[in-house]
């Protein structure tokens, strides 16, 4: 799997739960994969990164 098929079965996931959800489902991700890292200081680092880029 590459970047390029995250990026695509997210932007997919995105459409499919609808704009009213869309929230909801990236906090979700964000979360399960936060957990997935098992590094809480560096997913707090990649959320200040992300919210930079914005």
């Amino acid at each position: 799997m590459t970047l390029d098929d995250f990026y695509s079965a997210l932007a997919v996931a995105i459409d499919e739960v609808g704009p009213d959800k869309e929230a909801l489902l990236l906090s979700k991700l964000a979360l399960l994969l936060a957990h997935e890292l098992n590094q809480p200081q560096r997913a707090l680092t990649l959320i200040e990164e992300a919210r930079a880029d914005c």
